[in-house]
């Protein structure tokens, strides 16, 4: 980790963080018998901070949002949503969680 303390980045990153907003199937909705998600009770959080991420989640969920999370870290906004914000909504077809990223707007960690 020492070679990350040398890195100087170009441009300024922000924290971003994912709050579930909902977990189809904890309302007794039809998930093809699966039931709801294992992962995630509304509420949770996971940090995306400068150097790492802090809290579960799941492969499919991470790969599916990166694109967001990336742009909202760098500053972008998505015409579509608030400033500083976006919903993301989980790839499983039968029992989806529901995401709100929202960018932090202040300054980001300092690598380990």
């Amino acid at each position: 980790m020492r070679y990350m303390r040398e890195i100087k980045l170009a441009y300024k990153a922000f924290k971003v963080i994912a709050t579930v907003k909902s977990v189809h199937g904890l309302g007794g909705e039809e998930t093809g018998g699966k039931g709801p998600c294992q992962y995630y009770r509304p509420g949770d959080q996971i940090v995306f901070d400068k150097w790492e991420i802090k809290g579960t989640i799941c492969y499919g969920a991470l790969a599916s949002m990166m694109y967001k999370i990336c742009a909202l870290r760098l500053g972008l906004d998505y015409p579509w949503h608030k400033k500083g914000m976006a919903d993301h909504l989980c790839p499983d077809p039968q029992r989806p969680v529901v995401f709100e990223l929202r960018r932090i707007e202040e300054e980001p960690s300092k690598p380990p």
